[in-house]
């Protein structure tokens, strides 16, 4: 019988990739993280301050959000993956380097003490979902560099790239990135891929660079690809 899985991906026109081949893949992703927070309790009330129901808060979860999730479904796939990503000094910011470490995921964290790390909050009540409470800002200029800076040190130790861009401003210097990673250096270049670009799909397209047309393999800009668009 034919493995349906297999099947199913050549029918959707999906590359199968060999599971050890990406368990060899050195993945690093690079973008905008968050802390998915999740507040469970019942409802048996209405507040007498306002038409608003009070929650029983019984139960709090914690995941990791945007470029972390990424790079936790890598590591999950059995890839060696590392994240650089901007976090602030603070609960949330420490929170997500011990998920990072109980998913195996290598941490690169630039840390920015003006910036609160992204959170969002929701509340929910009976499996449905009763708010969604955002904290966030953006991080600072200096810290943006030293991050850029960081991009091209980790960059010959990785094959893949992947960007995730939530338009929180940690891929501020997004062209300047691809362009080190397509820029030549022993061996292949690492492949470039776009993951949930939720703002400004044109400065991506537009920074892709061309292959030469008489360029090696081994000397060609890494593949570019919007992979998934964010709502």
């Amino acid at each position: 019988m034919p493995n349906s899985t297999a099947a199913t991906a050549t029918n959707l026109d999906i590359p199968v990739v060999p599971l050890a081949r990406i368990s060899a893949a050195r993945v690093l992703v690079v973008g905008d993280v968050m802390l998915d927070r999740y507040w469970f309790g019942d409802v048996n009330r209405i507040s007498p301050e306002a038409p608003v129901p009070v929650v029983h808060v019984q139960r709090k979860e914690d995941r990791l959000g945007g470029a972390a999730n990424v790079a936790r479904n890598a590591a999950a796939l059995g890839a060696q993956a590392g994240l650089l990503c901007v976090v602030g000094h603070d609960e949330p910011g420490e929170r997500i380097v011990e998920l990072l470490g109980e998913s195996k995921v290598a941490g690169h964290l630039e840390r920015d003490p003006e910036l609160l790390t992204t959170i969002k909050l929701r509340v929910l009540s009976r499996q449905q979902q009763l708010l969604r409470v955002d904290f966030e800002n953006t991080p600072n200029h200096e810290v943006l560099r030293a991050c850029l800076a960081r991009f091209a040190e980790l960059l010959p130790q990785h094959d893949v790239i992947l960007m995730s861009d939530y338009a929180k401003g940690g891929l501020t210097h997004v062209t300047q990135m691809i362009a080190k990673a397509a820029t030549p250096a022993q061996g292949d270049c690492p492949s470039t891929a776009f993951v949930d670009v939720a703002d400004g799909q044109n400065r991506y397209q537009a920074a892709r660079p061309p292959a030469a047309p008489d360029s090696s393999p081994a000397h060609r800009p890494p593949s570019a690809a919007l992979i998934s668009t964010a709502g």
